[in-house]
């Protein structure tokens, strides 16, 4: 099926970062704010020589004029993504769903969370040991809900945890320039 021969699949490589979970940022964009979104390349182009060309982005997001990614702060040991087969039988597709928690009270960041929880997303999680998944796509968006919390004096962090999810092919890892809004 496969246009490329298949490869041994080797796992996890000696001397090589396996440690789970994302960093303690991400970075996020609104789709209207891009010109391109490129895409990996397709299951049966015959141009594939490597199986990661299905999974890997490597041409450049293009973004409008003065536009470009956004970083966002996370709690450490608080981000995570998880992808899982969304289609029955017969068919393929992710749901991946994923959580950042952003710590604060902070009216800037509360609106800006407000803003993007009814906006057409990209988000990138960057990894510890320097990749970037990318959630959303020219075909889908990525989409953000929030869920505040006040917390208790005695415990707990007041803050806003925000739920992520995208539909996609497959896990999407960027590796093109990152380019930060002016």
């Amino acid at each position: 099926m496969p246009a490329f021969d298949y490869s041994n699949i080797k796992g996890k490589q000696r001397r090589a970062y396996n440690v789970g979970g994302g960093t303690q940022k991400f970075y996020f964009v609104s789709r209207t704010d891009t010109v391109v979104i490129p895409r990996p390349k397709d299951l049966l182009d015959l141009t594939i020589t490597s199986p990661k060309e299905v999974v890997e982005i490597t041409t450049d997001i293009t973004f409008a004029v003065g536009k470009g990614w956004r970083e966002g702060y996370c709690t450490r040991d608080r981000a995570t993504i998880k992808g899982t087969q969304s289609a029955e039988r017969d068919a393929s597709g992710y749901k991946f769903d994923g959580e950042v928690f952003v710590p604060g009270v902070d009216g800037d960041d509360l609106g800006n969370i407000q803003v993007l929880m009814n906006d057409d997303v990209l988000i990138l999680m960057p990894t510890v040991d320097s990749k970037y998944l990318l959630l959303g796509s020219s075909m889908f968006s990525a989409e953000i809900k929030g869920e505040f919390d006040l917390a208790k004096n005695e415990s707990g962090v007041r803050g806003t945890l925000l739920k992520l999810s995208s539909f996609e092919v497959g896990p999407q890892l960027y590796s093109g320039v990152i380019t930060m809004h002016p």
